[in-house]
């Protein structure tokens, strides 16, 4: 991950949307690791201000058996699911190497696996 916490914890206000999009230029440490951690990703639903801290971020997603670490695993996963190809991933979660996002689009569960041997099965015509 380019990041120890989620990107979103450091939207600190609505100036940091406009256009319908959420512009990311700092991390909850400070500037981001690479260049390629400026960025700006689709706003696909209403803004709630995350905690403005790790610590608190933490607390609030603890009861729900989330960490902070999961929500971008969670966001890239959703985004291979939905077709999205590697380097516009990589792009969206501010990965300076395509290395990182594909360590991640390569995950594979157990149902992936299953659904591939029906599709083959189909394709073979049995």
């Amino acid at each position: 991950m380019s990041k120890k916490a989620d990107d979103l914890s450091k939207v600190t206000s609505h100036e940091d949307i406009r256009d319908d999009r959420v512009w990311i230029n700092k991390s909850v440490h400070g500037q981001t690791k690479s260049k390629a951690g400026i960025r700006s990703v689709p706003l696909v639903s209403p803004f709630i201000m995350f905690p403005k801290s790790p610590k608190t971020l933490r607390k609030v997603l603890k009861p729900y058996g989330v960490d902070i670490h999961s929500l971008r695993h969670t966001y890239a996963y959703l985004l291979k699911q939905q077709g999205v190809h590697v380097t516009t991933a990589q792009r969206l979660l501010g990965h300076s190497d395509p290395r990182v996002t594909m360590g991640i689009y390569t995950q594979v569960l157990d149902n992936e696996i299953d659904d591939v041997g029906l599709l083959l099965s189909k394709a073979a015509g049995f």
